[in-house]
């Protein structure tokens, strides 16, 4: 599988990576890492350390992991949701013409993908304090993380294009120069599209939606994967430990045979 932006190699762009079998063992170490990370971010880079088998052909780290692009990263949590959750998830918005409720479902392998720019993930501004162009990097995963949640507006604004900046103190950037770097970085930066369009059903007026790309993490039901071992060692008599081994869709397959065994025609197994 590839990356729509990639890792900068000595010999160029390496999007390559590979996911892990997802197991039970896999789900409890996601559910340790949401709850261990305080800032999302964080939780974003401890979960995909421990999903990811490879990235740009190496072991993933921490560090690695967290100077991904964001792009990047939105889009290997978009194809981890996709593979941890079966089912699509519900979205809710409010129509600004009409101020009807209307709810959207979304699965994560439709969202759509821009992959990087040529440059990536360098880009070239002319701003206006230098005659020369400035070059500057794409935002990463750790670049979120070191920007202070309370800091807003101008002021997050020059804080990140001042960590994104090569060679040139943002504060000699001005306002109007920050606007021009904004729209260069996203020319070339990849990104998950996570705004849709849809149809009044009362009005037909166009309703923007904006999905959620934590909702299958955010919605996580952590008992749910305990009471579905307990469920396993109950039939099978197998070991916890054995039971967290199993692929995801070999469990899921065992817990439909109980279910049709119980006279239950489908199970909705979820555990995120």
């Amino acid at each position: 599988m590839l990356l729509p932006g990639g890792v900068l190699t000595a010999s160029g762009i390496d999007r390559t990576f590979a996911f892990k079998q997802m197991t039970g063992a896999i789900e409890l170490a996601i559910i340790e890492a949401l709850e261990a990370a305080a800032s999302w971010p964080a939780r974003i880079t401890a979960i995909l350390v421990t999903t990811l088998d490879s990235i740009a052909g190496v072991k993933p780290i921490a560090e690695r992991v967290s100077n991904l692009a964001i792009g990047d990263r939105q889009f290997l949590l978009s194809r981890l949701g996709s593979v941890l959750s079966e089912h699509p998830f519900w979205q809710s918005c409010d129509c600004l013409a009409c101020g009807q409720r209307l709810t959207v479902a979304f699965r994560y392998p439709d969202l759509p993908v821009k992959s990087a720019g040529i440059s990536y993930p360098f880009v070239e501004v002319q701003t206006s304090s230098r005659a020369a162009p400035v070059q500057f990097r794409v935002p990463t995963g750790e670049d979120q993380d070191a920007i202070l949640p309370e800091t807003e507006g101008f002021s997050m604004r020059r804080e990140l294009v001042s960590r994104l900046t090569i060679g040139e103190s943002a504060e000699t950037i001005s306002e109007e120069d920050l606007d021009k770097i904004e729209l260069a970085i996203e020319t070339v930066a990849p990104e998950v599209g996570l705004r849709g369009v849809t149809a009044c059903p009362e009005c037909k007026a166009p309703c923007e939606v904006e999905f959620d790309l934590y909702t299958f993490l955010r919605r996580r039901q952590p008992s749910r994967l305990f009471e579905e071992v307990d469920q396993l060692a109950h039939h099978y008599h197998w070991s916890e430990s054995q039971i967290l081994t199993l692929p995801i869709e070999r469990r899921r397959m065992y817990l439909g045979l109980i279910d049709r065994r119980r006279g239950m025609h489908s199970r909705s197994s979820q555990t995120f």
